[in-house]
């Protein structure tokens, strides 16, 4: 009986570990293909089968090119105004359609932008290995960058989760301006590990570590801005403290707080749209680390309706003759020399003083210069004393008949007072001539605290070098409440703003 037990044992035994051995080695030959389909887990599903995914209004150009291997590529381009053009990698969730909203995102910044599915991901062939992923990145690249004239000095590459992956490995190996990570994980040891005790399977199985983007990293030269969720239990949270710790180069971290990992552009793009879009320029961050919480929500909330607000001012109307912010400079006329607007209104009242007795100005901007004589009068109990308002085309001809210097007088149909909206008050030649008597300087220092509130701007404040005239203390223009307070708290006269953001934008 002994026997017979000991022997059973011993069956039971070698059936186990036999057992052991088939398992093992099932999954030493399976290995990658088992580590591909977890890394790239929807190859198979067409966008059909997402009962899901909500369609975005995107007209872009489709494209399909046959990689070097013959083997077909599904991507897209959507063309933007700006000098920068994003190179984008989408999550392995699905296939590229479902990530129509944050192209759209990015598109909507002004850049342009393309993106590919990866191999057997949509409209795309093959398997997405790792070798077959590279060569489908490079061969789209190199297909866009040759149709659409691409430079890789304005290359932004950005990547979302399982995009880092594959876009490190693609920047790796090509020249680019910035980097944008969200949800980055290090490697492939490092997300497997974690649910092995800490070791990662694939050694078992003796494959080398992938994808490691924390190493990888560590070589580049280009600043980086890294966001990840601090509740990602898809990539965990602390996987990004490798990234970023490795980044060798400039490199900024926005942690969101109590968020995980799908869809943070499409919950968060709105409070982060101003600063993609500082990082993606010029200017560089002026932050190494924010936590995005409730708070900082908040006042990103109150910088980005104030920056929504410049914005625009830049969008403003300054080439129609009736505009309010109509643009007129030595190089910039009227489009019609006898341009007369509609709502024209005398200027006398009880506060203002027409000094020709029959001068005009537009309804608007003699509305707000009523308000800003009665304030005036009721500081200096003085009427507000108008010298000269709307000249014509033909009265300017007359001036510059008399000799006048170009940086004291405008050529005719080059003048602010055809507009309708300017007005000098009280009489002076010269700017020393104006600020040399007591009453005028005090004038003037009033008007440059309080003009703006009334949607007055000082034209010719900074000389000729920038504002193309000689400085005129006397000459102020009505451009609307808003814009007025803007050139105001930027201490910048229109010239100077029109120069320095709507010819260079």
């Amino acid at each position: 009986m002994v026997y017979n037990y000991v022997t059973m044992k011993y069956k039971k035994t070698i059936i186990f570990f036999l057992f052991l051995s088939i398992i093992y080695w099932f999954f030493f030959f399976q290995a990658e293909k088992i580590q591909t389909l977890s890394t790239f887990p929807w190859m198979q599903a067409n966008i059909q089968d997402v009962v899901w995914y909500e369609e975005k209004n995107l007209d872009f150009e489709e494209i399909n090119i046959i990689s070097n291997s013959w083997e077909n590529i599904n991507g897209l381009y959507l063309s933007g105004t700006k000098n920068e053009t994003v190179y984008y990698f989408h999550w392995n969730g699905w296939p590229l359609p479902y990530f129509y909203s944050e192209i759209k995102y990015i598109h909507d910044l002004w850049y342009s932008v393309f993106a590919f599915d990866y191999p057997w991901y949509g409209k795309s062939t093959w398997m997405p290995e790792i070798e077959k992923v590279w060569e489908f990145s490079k061969d789209f690249f190199e297909y866009i960058k040759k149709e659409k004239n691409i430079q890789n000095e304005h290359l932004i590459i950005w990547w979302y989760s399982v995009g880092t992956a594959v876009a490190v490995d693609f920047a790796s190996k090509n020249d680019f301006l910035k980097i944008v990570l969200v949800s980055p994980f290090a490697s492939r040891y490092d997300m497997w590990k974690r649910w092995f005790f800490n070791i990662p399977p694939q050694k078992l199985f003796f494959m080398e570590n992938s994808y490691i983007t924390s190493e990888v990293v560590k070589n580049f030269s280009k600043p980086a801005l890294i966001i990840h969720g601090n509740n990602d239990f898809i990539v965990p949270f602390s996987q990004w403290k490798q990234v970023f710790e490795n980044y060798a180069w400039e490199k900024s971290f926005i942690e969101i707080d109590d968020y995980g990992h799908n869809w943070i552009i499409d919950n968060y793009g709105g409070i982060l749209k101003n600063i993609f879009t500082q990082f993606i320029s010029d200017n560089p961050l002026d932050f190494q680390y924010m936590i995005l919480n409730q708070e900082k929500i908040q006042l990103l909330q109150q910088e980005n309706q104030k920056k929504e607000q410049e914005l625009s001012f830049f969008s403003q109307d300054f080439l129609t003759d009736n505009s309010v912010t109509k643009y007129v400079s030595p190089e910039n006329s009227f489009q019609k020399i006898d341009y007369e607007p509609d709502d024209l209104v005398k200027i006398s009242s009880e506060y203002l003083q027409d000094v020709k007795g029959n001068q005009t100005l537009r309804q608007g901007a003699k509305t707000y210069l009523d308000i800003l004589a009665k304030d005036f009068h009721k500081t200096f109990w003085v009427p507000l004393k108008v010298i000269s308002a709307y000249r014509s085309y033909v009265y300017q001809v007359g001036i510059k008949s008399w000799g006048c210097s170009d940086i004291f007088c405008a050529k005719a149909g080059y003048s602010e007072h055809q507009t309708w909206l300017a007005f000098d008050m009280f009489e002076a030649s010269t700017e020393s001539e104006f600020l040399q008597k007591e009453d005028l300087r005090k004038y003037f220092s009033w008007m440059q605290q309080n003009a703006y509130r009334y949607g007055f701007n000082n034209s010719y404040q900074k000389w000729k070098q920038i504002d193309w005239y000689a400085v005129e203390p006397w000459h102020w223009r009505y451009v609307g409440i808003d814009f007025a307070t803007y050139l105001w708290e930027k201490n910048i006269s229109f010239w100077e703003f029109y120069n320095n953001y709507i010819l260079k934008k």
